[in-house]
């Protein structure tokens, strides 16, 4: 069984290791998961304008064709 001193120091060298290993998981897991979560709302606003254009589209039918029809036949 662990005494109180040797309790104290294992607490002291995980504690010491966790102010090690700190900056290196705010330099490099910080920038990540950002840019996760960046791209993911970058991809959510796609697909909303996705489903705005679609909806679009089937309200107004007629609105591509508008296009094809001012095309030049010779």
């Amino acid at each position: 069984m662990l005494s109180a001193g040797s309790l104290i120091s294992w607490v002291i060298l995980y504690w010491d290791l966790l102010l090690l290993i700190s900056p290196i998981i705010s330099m490099y897991l910080v920038p990540i998961v950002s840019f996760c979560t960046f791209s993911y709302l970058l991809s959510i606003c796609y697909l909303f304008s996705l489903n705005i254009r679609l909806y679009w589209l089937q309200a107004y039918p007629t609105w591509p064709r508008l296009y094809a029809c001012n095309e030049v036949h010779l």
